[in-house]
């Protein structure tokens, strides 16, 4: 359990400072979401399986040996990774990596939603606290506390909701294959067919950016750190501790991604952004405890 924590909370660090370097280039150099992201699940993705084989030999290919866990291995990688990762990059773009960060942290509040409408109850008091500071934390976020007024583009609200909502099918799709087959082959597989679907469905080869020495150095801290880095360290973390322990633990996430983003690009938070961001991260932290995980 402690490993676990230790590698989900050094996975979420890590995400907080690609998403950082994500919003740079997007910044910076106009880069596609849609190029970025496949290049970085193929880059990736090739850097984790191989490193599978060589570690692993043959058992590194283990899941492709179950028709029913290829199928699960597919859908993970499509359903899980590509949307997650895709959904996350455009509410960069849209709104600052911070916001995005904060956003998806609300997966957990999603999985409890869908938990009382599957099973046909009300939420508990404290799960409905939960979900009136969630709302009152995007609504700050997005309007200051102004009707009327938008401050945040409904297109970062959009994309911010749905990297919360296919966060939950990433933290929650491959924790059977990887408690059998290992995180490291699971990840590696995962990205490598995520990016080569997207590469050809998008013909991201007509899209490639023009980038110098700094630009490329940006994408190579994407891929190392916060793709081959977090998800290697995070997504191990959550197979020790399981998904809804490790959602708790990957508050550094928008606590890292908002510190990086105010000292190094000087990108300014109102008060009322730092209130939307606290309520948030409130509402998780609330979730977790062990009162509030009751059925």
């Amino acid at each position: 359990m402690r490993k676990g924590m230790i590698l989900a909370v050094v996975g979420s660090m890590l995400w907080g400072l690609s998403g950082t370097i994500s919003q740079y280039l997007f910044t910076h150099y106009q880069v596609a979401t849609l190029w970025l992201t496949a290049f970085r699940l193929l880059t990736a993705g090739a850097i984790l399986s191989a490193s599978g084989l060589v570690r692993q030999g043959r058992q590194a290919l283990s899941v492709f040996a179950s028709r029913r866990d290829r199928v699960a291995l597919v859908i993970f990688a499509l359903a899980g990774l590509l949307t997650c990762q895709y959904s996350y990059l455009n509410a960069i773009r849209c709104s600052n990596s911070a916001t995005a960060a904060v956003m998806q942290y609300l997966a957990p509040l999603y999985i409890l939603l869908y938990g009382c409408l599957a099973a046909g109850r009300r939420p508990h008091a404290d799960e409905t606290l939960c979900i009136v500071m969630a709302l009152a934390g995007v609504f700050l976020l997005a309007t200051h506390g102004r009707l009327g007024s938008m401050v945040l583009s409904s297109q970062g609200l959009l994309w911010g909701f749905l990297a919360g909502v296919t966060a939950c099918l990433y933290q929650t799709l491959p924790y059977k294959l990887m408690r059998t087959h290992g995180s490291l082959p699971i990840i590696g597989w995962g990205m490598l067919i995520a990016g080569a679907v997207l590469a050809l469905a998008g013909r991201v080869w007509t899209i490639w950016p023009t980038l110098d020495a700094t630009g490329w150095l940006c994408v190579a801290g994407i891929v190392l750190i916060g793709t081959v880095g977090g998800y290697g360290l995070y997504l191990t973390g959550v197979t020790a501790i399981g998904p809804m322990t490790a959602s708790l633990v990957s508050a550094v996430e928008p606590l890292t991604a908002t510190v990086v983003m105010c000292l190094w690009l000087a990108t300014p938070l109102a008060a009322m952004d730092w209130l939307g961001l606290g309520l948030i991260m409130a509402t998780v932290l609330i979730l977790n405890r062990p009162a509030a995980r009751r059925s």
